[in-house]
């Protein structure tokens, strides 16, 4: 069974990422050292998921927009395996439980798998960002509204 835990700076570095997830921002890809994880540390409530051989399955967190209001959500995602469901539970559990008004995060078009994790999260699509980011891809917005 999979456990939450806070995340710590090293998870980046440790986990194995999904294939999806490995290059997706071409030259502008973040170098998963400990410094990134500092940063994402920093940036607001994070958490990590592991199994019961403590293998990192997944970290998230919420990066404040606007402190108190407004977040946007990241994810750096392993292999769930069997996991998927309990690890997908308690993700949203912990944004239900959440003081922000409004927590949105992106999902590349071209990689449904990405729509449909947040859709699980408790996320619904509002639009459709067409040639955004460092590789002008499409994207789609999702949010969470109190």
């Amino acid at each position: 069974m999979a456990r939450i835990r806070a995340f710590q700076p090293t998870d980046a570095v440790a986990i194995h990422l999904q294939q999806s997830q490995i290059g997706q921002m071409g030259a502008f890809e973040p170098v998963r050292n400990l410094r990134y994880g500092m940063e994402l540390d920093l940036m607001g409530p994070a958490w990590t998921a592991v199994d019961d051989a403590g293998e990192i399955l997944m970290c998230a967190g919420l990066g404040e927009v606007f402190p108190a209001v407004q977040v946007t959500a990241w994810a750096l995602i392993g292999k769930l395996g069997v996991h998927q469901l309990s690890v997908m539970r308690e993700m949203r559990r912990i944004l239900d439980s959440q003081p922000f008004v409004r927590i949105e995060a992106l999902a590349r078009a071209a990689v449904p798998s990405e729509g449909q994790f947040l859709r699980l999260a408790g996320f619904r699509l509002v639009a459709r960002l067409a040639k955004w980011g460092p590789l002008s891809e499409d994207y789609e917005l999702y949010e969470r509204v109190r």
